[in-house]
């Protein structure tokens, strides 16, 4: 059974990238187009895997999302993406409930990898 994947970014170009290598890659991959939906889809969509950026449009921003993610019973890993690669702001990610943090712009195969270390539970 494949993986299933949910991704909550902002910006439809990173996306739609994403998308693609997850597809190509065996993953069913779930977009969540508003950050206030995706606590309720995380349950309803058995995610293995949460993609969140830490930009978001609306009332939460990446790192509120990823501690109301992180809260739910049985969460999946979350992989934060980051616009800035500081050490302040992955500490802040892992303080929230972050298993991993990439920064953008980012290899697409380490991302992949790292896709793949939390869908297994090698995190």
């Amino acid at each position: 059974m494949a993986k299933r994947v949910l991704i909550a970014d902002p910006d439809e170009s990173i996306v739609v990238s994403l998308e693609f290598l997850l597809h190509r890659a065996g993953y069913v991959v779930v977009v969540v187009e508003h950050a206030a939906e995706l606590v309720e889809r995380v349950v309803s969509e058995a995610a293995d895997v949460v993609v969140i950026a830490d930009e978001q449009r609306g009332a939460l921003d990446g790192f509120e999302l990823c501690r109301a993610v992180s809260a739910e019973r049985l969460a999946p890993p979350v992989l934060m993406l980051a616009s800035r690669a500081r050490e302040a702001d992955a500490a802040k990610a892992r303080a929230v409930g972050a298993a991993d943090f990439l920064a953008k712009p980012f290899p697409t195969r380490e991302f992949l990898e790292r896709v793949a270390r939390l869908a297994t539970g090698d995190a």
